[in-house]
């Protein structure tokens, strides 16, 4: 009939929500503990996004500040985010705040592990 609609979504996989940024934004998580040696993160950077860890004060850990990080720009369910400061094991039951600094991009989850 004439009220009748057709129409399609298409959601990324484990991708409903996500903190998006048109030109470049910000965001920076509660203080966190984790263990593990690695952070992936679900992404879509159409820009450069980076990536900081923080003690709880907001001070950048040395070795994995904004500075530290190999931007990412991909399209990725899950990719290793790598800093020059190596493996996060040092780091593991510390508390610390990620900084997420986005530039045209969606990022959905994130997760540390092996």
């Amino acid at each position: 009939g004439p009220g009748s609609r057709v129409r399609r979504f298409a959601y990324r996989m484990d991708g409903f929500v996500s903190v998006h940024t048109t030109k470049s934004g910000e965001m920076v998580t509660k203080p966190i503990t984790f263990t593990g040696d690695t952070l992936r993160v679900n992404l879509h950077s159409r820009g450069s996004t980076r990536f900081e860890l923080q003690d709880e004060t907001g001070t950048p850990i040395p070795g994995f500040a904004l500075a530290d990080c190999a931007p990412q720009k991909c399209d990725e369910i899950e990719t290793t985010v790598e800093w020059n400061g190596g493996s996060l094991k040092p780091l593991n039951g510390k508390s610390v705040r990620l900084r997420a600094v986005l530039e045209d991009a969606d990022w959905y989850a994130f997760r540390f592990g092996e």
